[in-house]
Formats: structure tokens, C-alpha cells, sequence
């Protein structure tokens, strides 16, 4: 079957290291040009990939007839770029976060379906073999009725690239946010509601938040806290969910499950005397619990560029619906205006 024709926009550190080597690799992808404003980079794509390489898209659209675009300039630059693309008649994949807006997002999406052209997000998380290994076990039932996930990601980093200034579209919500957003998503079904929101600057060189601490509910009214915490100097289990029948924790590799079986239980009826028997606290109820320990099996990860040429070749569907990814941008763009709780000083000591 022929390549397909694609290009990548933006020669940095995810459209060199993730897209231009993934596409460069395959034998279903053709890496036919690049495009970045800076001359050095665009030389040193010509020699490694032996491509063309182009300073705008204009250029490598009028050129070239693509099959796929991949977008993956700075968050600021997705929405034109995007569009451009779509209403060019090129099937696009662009980098979280998706768009700075719900409205971008919409119309990003309705362009898509207008030119009856593929619109995919890397949202390459749900991809991995620990995501996909966390969803079969708490398919499995083993936990019972889940009621409450903690997802926290716990490092130390003064961040100052652009990533950290506001103008460009950066902070933590924006750039590691949509990973985790995705994934609870996907284990909620998609919807979720945000009750509270609390974003703050704190080891970060630049004008973005670098800890976001988020409250959402799902619809079967699980309890869910997301923390993005780059200020913090001891990790944390990255997952920490709990069932009416068992709790299972994530770290360093592995799942750690604590569970018991609801039929072994003992009966236990309301005893409603005020007088209790033996002075005790002790029902004598005992839980048989059992604990296991699962490691994670890396075989069980997937590849993003399968699904999506899958998807362009009308094989497939997206692995990761619109829908969810247009949810993610909501849930996003209403914690950054959720009220302000607490009055804290800037990096000069005045409150805002």
C-alpha cells in the first residue's frame, strides 16, 4: 500500500524526538517535509531525514499534495495552524493542548467534519501499556464500585522555557494537564463536572502556574482530585484509587492492590442498642482481604501512529474520540477562570 505523505510542523523537542523519528521510521509514512522558522533547524532536518524543509506551511502546502500534517509548534500556534491545514484539504494530528479555547476547539472540529478530513490530538497516554494494563483491572471488578480517584504528579523543576509564560499559552494545566485530564476522562466515560480549581506560581522562573489542584466529580459521582505539582520534592503514587470492595495504588512500575470478595464477607446487621455489648468496638467483623502485586507489562502498549493511519485509511476509529478531547478543553478553560479562594502574594510580595 502507498506511504502516506506527511509533514511536521515545528522541528522541537516533541516534532524532532516523537513525530518526525516516529513518521521517518515507518513503512506506511513518508516524511516528505518539515517546516520551521529557524534556519539551523530546518539544515539539520534536510541531513537527518532527507526531506524538504520549508520556514511556513504556505510553502510546503503549495509544494507538496499531504496526506497528514502534524502540528507541532508552540500552543499558541495550533488553532491557525490547524485550520490552515484542514481547510487545505490535509488530514491533521496536533500536539496537546488541542486549543486555548473551547470555541477554538469547536471550530477546530467542525472544520474537520466540514472537509471531511481526519482531526486527531496526541493524546499519547492513553497509548501506554500502564494506562491501558490500569484500565483492564478496574474493568475486571476487582475494586468493586470505584467512588474515588487521586491522580498526582509530584516533581521539582524551575521551569523556564516558554512553556512557563502565559502569553505563549504555557503552564502546567496547558501542557502536562491534558495528559491526565484525558485519562480520567477515558475512565469516566468521558464527562466529568469541576467543582473547585486552585493554580498557582510557585518554584516556576516565568508568569504560569507550576501546581494545579482540581476537584471533579463523574457522572456515577466519583470523586476525583488531579494535582500537577511541580514544587513538590518527594514523588508520590502517581495513581490512588478506591473501590467499596478494595484500593489500588500505582508507583515505580507497579500496581498495588489491597481487595476483598463481597460474598466472603461475614453478615453483618444494624445493631441499634445504646447499651453495647463488652464495652467494645470490636463487632468482630473481619474483612478478608487479599493483596497482590502486579508489575507493569510494557508489552501491552499501543502506537498512536498505528491508529491514526488506520483511521485515514477508513480502518478505525480514533482511540481517542473528539468528544473527550473537546470535554478535556472545557474542564481546562473553566479552571482557569474558577474563582480565586485564596489571596496570594506575586513573586514581589504585592496580592493580587
Amino acid at each position: 500500500m502507498e506511504k502516506l505523505k506527511c509533514g511536521v510542523v515545528g522541528l522541537g523537542r516533541i516534532g524532532w524526538c516523537s513525530h518526525c523519528k516516529e513518521i521517518d521510521g515507518r513503512d506506511d509514512t513518508e516524511l516528505i517535509c518539515v517546516i520551521d522558522p529557524v534556519a539551523e533547524r530546518r539544515e539539520e532536518a534536510i541531513k537527518t531525514f532527507k526531506t524538504r524543509a520549508f520556514p511556513t506551511m504556505e510553502e510546503a502546502i503549495k509544494n507538496f499534495h499531504l496526506d497528514l500534517l502534524v502540528i507541532a509548534s508552540p500552543s499558541n500556534f495550533h488553532f491557525e495552524q490547524t485550520i490552515k491545514a484542514l481547510n487545505s484539504g490535509i488530514n491533521v494530528l496536533v500536539e496537546k493542548p488541542m486549543a486555548a479555547t473551547l470555541e477554538e476547539a469547536d471550530e477546530m472540529i467542525a472544520t474537520s467534519k466540514k472537509k471531511g478530513k481526519v482531526l486527531a490530538v496526541n493524546q499519547k497516554h492513553r497509548f501506554m501499556a500502564y494506562y491501558i494494563q490500569l484500565r483492564e483491572i478496574l474493568d475486571s471488578g476487582i475494586l468493586g464500585k470505584v467512588y474515588r480517584i487521586l491522580y498526582r504528579s509530584y516533581s521539582f523543576s524551575r521551569r523556564n522555557d516558554w512553556q512557563s509564560l502565559k502569553r505563549m499559552g504555557g503552564g502546567t494545566l496547558s501542557n502536562t494537564g491534558p495528559h491526565g485530564v484525558d485519562m480520567l476522562l477515558g475512565i469516566l466515560g468521558g464527562k466529568a463536572e469541576l467543582l473547585f480549581a486552585d493554580l498557582r506560581e510557585i518554584a516556576t522562573v516565568g508568569d504560569a502556574e507550576d501546581v494545579a489542584i482540581l476537584l471533579f466529580k463523574g457522572e456515577n459521582n466519583e470523586l476525583v482530585e488531579f494535582e500537577l505539582n511541580s514544587a513538590a520534592a518527594f514523588p508520590v503514587a502517581t495513581w490512588y484509587i478506591m473501590g467499596d470492595c478494595g484500593t489500588l495504588t500505582y508507583q515505580n512500575e507497579s500496581f498495588q492492590i489491597k481487595y476483598f470478595d463481597p460474598e466472603k464477607l461475614m453478615p453483618l446487621a444494624v445493631n441499634d442498642s445504646l447499651a453495647v455489648e463488652g464495652r467494645t468496638y470490636d463487632n468482630q467483623d473481619r474483612i478478608p482481604w487479599q493483596e497482590k502485586v502486579i508489575s507493569l507489562d510494557k508489552s501491552k502498549a499501543l502506537n498512536l501512529y498505528d491508529n491514526l493511519v488506520a483511521v485515514i485509511r477508513g480502518q478505525e476509529k480514533l482511540r481517542v474520540p473528539l468528544e473527550d478531547v473537546r470535554e478535556q478543553i472545557r474542564l481546562i478553560e473553566k479552571a482557569k477562570r474558577f474563582p480565586v479562594f485564596i489571596n496570594l502574594p506575586d513573586k514581589s510580595g504585592n496580592y493580587q
